[in-house]
């Protein structure tokens, strides 16, 4: 190899067309772990620009983490408040 193919010119549509092939051979791999992929999945690495990552969620407020409530409490309140929305108000006199 002479090495003058270091730095491929391609269209959008030549870069598109060559990331989906890459991205079917490595999805329709029988082993996509094996290491014969690996460079498969380096000049996909090189054509893809990376995912950045998402930032953290800040930390939560005291008290407002999650409940340690079982599923049945929670069902059991929910009815609760159900019921207790349901039943007409009477105004104090």
């Amino acid at each position: 190899m002479s090495g003058d193919g270091d730095n491929l010119a391609l269209t959008a549509d030549e870069r598109a067309a060559l990331i989906g092939l890459l991205r079917r051979a490595l999805d329709e791999a029988r082993y996509p772990l094996s290491r014969r992929y690996d460079p498969l999945k380096a000049v996909l690495a090189k054509l893809e620009p990376p995912v950045p990552e998402p930032e953290p969620l800040p930390p939560s407020r005291p008290g407002m983490g999650p409940s340690r409530v079982s599923w049945g409490e929670a069902i059991e309140r929910l009815a609760l408040i159900t019921i207790a929305n349901r039943i007409p108000h009477v105004a104090s006199r």
